[in-house]
């Protein structure tokens, strides 16, 4: 992968090259830090997704509780629901200064 050349440390050379869970499961990915950082990662892009932040349309079919990133981090979907409320009111609140 192009971006090991550039010295950015292993857990971003990790998110970059998981974060789309595409290669393999997190189970595979042999440090435990860097799997966290990708679940994390892979978890965050499904939550923009599912309230459409950074996409034209929110995809609002997706179970985020099911995703394999959260069963990998634990979390339940109580847990979710209330993370995406909270990340969906912050950004609606915020969202104007990003333009």
């Amino acid at each position: 992968m192009v971006v090991s050349s550039w010295d950015f440390p292993p857990v971003f050379v990790a998110i970059m090259k998981h974060h789309h869970l595409s290669n393999g499961s997190l189970e595979e990915i042999k440090d435990p830090l860097h799997a966290t950082a990708v679940a994390c990662t892979n978890m965050a892009d499904h939550i923009c997704k599912r309230l459409g932040i950074g996409y034209r349309i929110p995809e609002t079919k997706i179970d985020l509780s099911e995703l394999p990133s959260a069963k990998f981090l634990n979390v339940k979907a109580d847990d979710m629901d209330s993370l995406l409320k909270v990340i969906g009111e912050r950004y609606e609140k915020e969202s104007s200064s990003f333009y």
